[in-house]
Parts: structure tokens; C-alpha cells; sequence
């Protein structure tokens, strides 16, 4: 235990990754890419509705912690929206991604 006003001797440098999450962080990312048509292929089936439970519990990955996951009434986003609303704002968003 470090005591206060005492300086750091020993262990990782602050920031350093812990190997095994090093290793995961590989693994996982070597599976993505060596099955991403499969990967893209089954999202593509998924219902609208799923498609963007899907995309937004992968965001919470890549965005920022800061960015809002609710709309201005504070219900989940897209959550009033039928199927086809759903559909419809999602081939917009790949319309855009794809310019």
C-alpha cells in the first residue's frame, strides 16, 4: 500500500494496459474481422427495430460516455417510432454513411 505524499515505486506505468485485456482486445478483433460479412450479412436480417438496439448498444462502445442515449423527453431514442419509422431513419443513416 502506497502511503500518502509517498511517491510510486514499482508495478505497471499509470496507463498501461493489463496484458490479458491486451490480448482479448486482439482476439475480439481478430474474430470481427475474419467474420465481418457474416457479422454484416446477419445484421442486415435482423427486424429495424432490433437493427437499432443492436447499433446502439455497440455505439456505447465508441462514442464518448458523454453523448445522450435518451431523447429531450428522456425516453430511449427511437422507442416511439414504429418499424416502418425505424426503417426509414435507418436508410437514411446508411444513405449518409455510404456518401
Amino acid at each position: 500500500m502506497k502511503l500518502k505524499g509517498m511517491p510510486k515505486t514499482g508495478g505497471r506505468v499509470k496507463g498501461t494496459q493489463n496484458k490479458t485485456t491486451t490480448e482479448l482486445k486482439e482476439i475480439i478483433n481478430s474474430f470481427v474481422s475474419n467474420n465481418l460479412e457474416n457479422l454484416q450479412s446477419d445484421f442486415d436480417r435482423l427486424m429495424p427495430a432490433k437493427r437499432f438496439e443492436v447499433l446502439d448498444k455497440m455505439l456505447r462502445y465508441v462514442l464518448p460516455n458523454k453523448v445522450e442515449q435518451t431523447g429531450e423527453n428522456g425516453k430511449e431514442l427511437f422507442s416511439d417510432l414504429s418499424d416502418e419509422e425505424i426503417q426509414k431513419q435507418y436508410e437514411e443513416a446508411r444513405r449518409i454513411l455510404d456518401e
